[in-house]
């Protein structure tokens, strides 16, 4: 269950780079669009610096698969079929053309496991829109409302020490960052 949680985690912190190749599913494409029906362009079918996610369902099913395989500064024109229980009466079960244009291709990176990925965690769930003003902090991201003994203090004094002991130096504006909150944290348990 930990190792799902953090998988959620990372997922959650996914960032995107120019990927440098034809996109495929995960990854993140900027594109302009127009659609028209019957030659002329129609409401919500058009598009400029629209960013989605392959595979993430933003767009019909038809359309991302028109998209997948294109690179940046690829053009494409292609017809599609609405399905017949779409959501726009005006389209539903109709064909319509569309003309695709590519500006970006964006590959997903997870980040790593690592002291960073930990500190970030810590100084996320320490922030002061999640502890309540008695000092109580939440026991994990998923769940504001329960508590846990000051386990964040230790956590903190953990990542310090492994840090120190693998790189030599301490990471003394992540110390200072915590400090207040665990101190008040500390006091409320």
């Amino acid at each position: 269950e930990i190792d799902k949680t953090i998988e959620v985690l990372r997922k959650q912190r996914t960032t995107y780079v120019e990927a440098g190749r034809a996109a495929i599913s995960g990854d993140r494409v900027v594109i302009d669009f127009i659609g028209r029906r019957d030659g002329v362009p129609f409401q919500g079918g058009e598009g400029s610096d629209f960013a989605m996610l392959l595979g993430g369902g933003q767009m019909l099913a038809d359309f991302e698969a028109a998209v997948t395989g294109m690179a940046a500064g690829a053009t494409k024109t292609f017809d599609l079929t609405f399905p017949a229980e779409y959501g726009a009466k005006e389209l539903a079960g109709k064909p319509a053309h569309f003309e695709v244009q590519v500006k970006d291709v964006q590959g997903p990176v997870l980040p790593a496991v690592d002291a960073e990925f930990a500190k970030n965690q810590l100084l996320l769930v320490c922030r002061e829109w999640f502890q309540h003003p008695n000092g109580a902090l939440p026991a994990y991201e998923w769940n504001f409302g329960d508590v846990n003994p000051p386990v964040h203090a230790f956590a903190t004094l953990f990542l310090h020490r492994a840090e120190q002991a693998l790189r030599g130096d301490v990471d003394i504006d992540f110390l200072r960052a915590t400090f207040n909150k665990l101190v008040l944290n500390f006091t409320w348990w």
